[in-house]
Formats: structure tokens, sequence, C-alpha cells
């Protein structure tokens, strides 16, 4: 059994090598295509193997940090009323300018960006350490090391190929999303909604505060504030979001000036309106990204390269000049085979 595992030595016509070589290449391709669906008859019981790693980095790594990555990270309520207040030039508006909320908006949703692009890092890391896996399950790759080692070659050069036109296409699925903020999305709250739903926040508040003391005549500003010390999500969200996306833009507006004195009731109602909005909008826009990110990658790399990677490896390496170097023994192998031959030719003597 030890001596079939080194195999016959190659003699014959150039026939015989392709026919080998393509045996080989064969081989490597199915376990690479069964490992990505799951089909193959090697999986490791310890740890998550081929297409369900990738699966994890689309559903446990990918969304789960999108989800950390909050409409109000590295952006103040005193952001917001610099911006309201650029958005309106030089004298006020009489209702919440929607300029405003297009620009926070969209500096927020920018920020899905990176977390994207490092989606497609994640998974061709996977991709490739899959192919190395795979070529640990021909054994018979290990007696020509020089076909082993052009085999990864030209599926890392595949992989790698596919790595531009997959980051293009989510780069491009951002800037859709950047290039139309659709208000009438059915999903999206609106500005009567917003406003309904302010007014009972208020009403809200007021009654929790009327509870703590009968006699309070506490103004909105103190309300919210006390409301934004209650619930601390926002910063614990900025934090996370800040070191699972490490993409997050300061807005670069000025701090000075009007922004230093405290807002004006209708400035404190006008931030709530804003900040609603973009929650909601930047929510329906998170779980676009979300979903069309990892469909993205399938289609451009790991279908891409599933479909493609017999053929590739086909057109670089079968070629009759290269025959006999690609299946060239390694030293170790050949001489090992000889000495089980000897040995067993001493045995049957004896």
């Amino acid at each position: 059994e030890m001596l079939d595992s080194y195999g016959d030595p190659l003699t014959g016509s150039v026939t015989n090598y392709g026919s080998l070589l393509l045996q080989l290449i064969s081989k490597f391709c199915t376990n690479y295509c069964n490992a990505l669906g799951g089909r193959s008859p090697d999986v490791s019981l310890s740890e998550l193997y081929g297409g369900a790693r990738i699966s994890y980095v689309f559903h446990q790594v990918f969304a789960k940090g999108l989800l950390n990555i909050g409409p109000f990270d590295r952006l103040s309520d005193s952001d917001i009323r610099t911006a309201i207040r650029n958005a309106t030039g030089p004298r006020p508006s009489l209702f919440v300018p929607e300029v405003s909320f297009e620009l926070l908006v969209k500096r927020q949703i920018k920020r899905l960006e990176g977390p994207s692009l490092q989606c497609v890092d994640m998974v061709f890391d996977e991709l490739a350490k899959v192919a190395s896996q795979c070529e640990q399950l021909v054994p018979q790759l290990k007696r020509f090391p020089t076909l082993r080692d052009q085999l990864l070659e030209c599926v890392h050069e595949l992989l790698s190929s596919q790595v531009k036109p997959t980051k293009e296409m989510i780069s491009d699925l951002i800037s859709i999303e950047l290039s139309y903020v659709n208000t009438n999305h059915p999903d999206f709250v609106g500005g009567s909604k917003a406003i309904h739903n302010f007014n009972k926040k208020v009403q809200r508040l007021k009654a929790e505060d009327k509870k703590r003391d009968p006699n309070s005549k506490a103004d909105l500003a103190t309300l919210l504030s006390r409301d934004k010390k209650e619930s601390k999500g926002n910063h614990i969200t900025a934090s996370i979001g800040a070191a699972v996306g490490g993409i997050a833009n300061s807005l670069g507006f000025s701090q000075g000036g009007p922004t230093q004195q405290p807002p004006t009731e209708r400035e404190l109602i006008e931030t709530e309106i804003i900040k609603t909005l973009i929650s909601s909008y930047f929510n329906i826009v998170r779980q676009n990204v979300t979903d069309n990110v990892p469909k993205s990658i399938m289609f451009f790399l790991v279908n891409y390269t599933k479909d493609r990677i017999q053929s590739q490896l086909v057109r670089a390496l079968y070629k009759d000049e290269h025959f006999k170097k690609l299946l060239s023994e390694s030293s170790s192998i050949s001489e090992k085979r000889d000495q089980k031959t000897e040995l067993l030719a001493v045995l049957r003597k004896s």
C-alpha cells in the first residue's frame, strides 16, 4: 500500500502525460466546487469549512458589522443644527430644509462602503484557503510539487482578477444609493409622520416628567437632554461602529460661532425631525447594502471562479512543452519508491 501511494514512474508518450495532468486538474477542481457547495466528503467537524465559512462572513461578520454602524455615528446634534443653518442661507426657513437631510444622510450612507469592500477581501481570503485545502485532498499532487505550485498560482491569479470588478460593483451600489434619495420609499417615515412621532415622544416625556415631579415645568431642552442621557445606545453604537467599520468620516463642520449658543426650541424640534428622517432612510439603505453586497460577491467572485476554474487551469497548464516539467517528481518521492521497490523484491525472494 505504501508503494502504491508513491505511484508508478512516469514513462511513455506525451498522451500519457496529458491524460494524467487532466485527471489531476479535474480532481482538484471537483474538490474545489464541492467544498464551496457543501458536498465535500472530507468535511471537518471541528471548524467551518468551504462555503460555510463564506456564509459566516456574510451573515455573522459583515451583516452584524453593518448593524453596529448607527445612523448618528460621528454625527452630533450640533452638526445637524449647523447643517440646517447652512441650508437655509441668510434667512430662516419656514420648514425643515430638505437639503440638510440629504446632505447628512448621504454622508452617513457613504460610511457603509468601507465595510462592504472589506467583505470582498475576507471572501477572497476564504476562497484562497479553500484552494489550498483542496490541493491537500489530491494525494497525487504531493508527487508533483511544480504542478501543485502552478495550480495554486493559477487559482490565485483567477481570484485576484475578480477582486477589482467585484469592488467596483460594490462601490457602484453605494454610488447608486447616493445618487437618488428616494423619499417616496414605502418604508420611509416621511415628514408628516416624523412630526407625529416627535409629538408623541414629547407627550411621553412630559408624562414621565409629571410622574417624577407633579409640579415640574421642565422645558423641551431639558426633557430631550434627560431622554438622551437615559438612552446610551447611540454612544455604544458609535464606539462599536468605529471599530467594525473603521471608515467613519467627520462632517467637518466648524464648531465655533453660533453652534456654541444654546439651541432654540425651534432648532430642537428641527433637529429631532431631521434625526428621525436620517434614521429611517439610513436603515433602509443599510438593509439594501446588507442584501446586495453578498449577492454581488457571489456573482462576481465566488460563482465566477467556480464556473471557470477548470477551463482556466486547462488553458494555462495543458501545454505539451510543459508536461514533463509539471509532472516531474520530487527527488524524495523517487528515492522512497526505489527503496520500497528494492525492499519488496528482497521480501519476495526470501
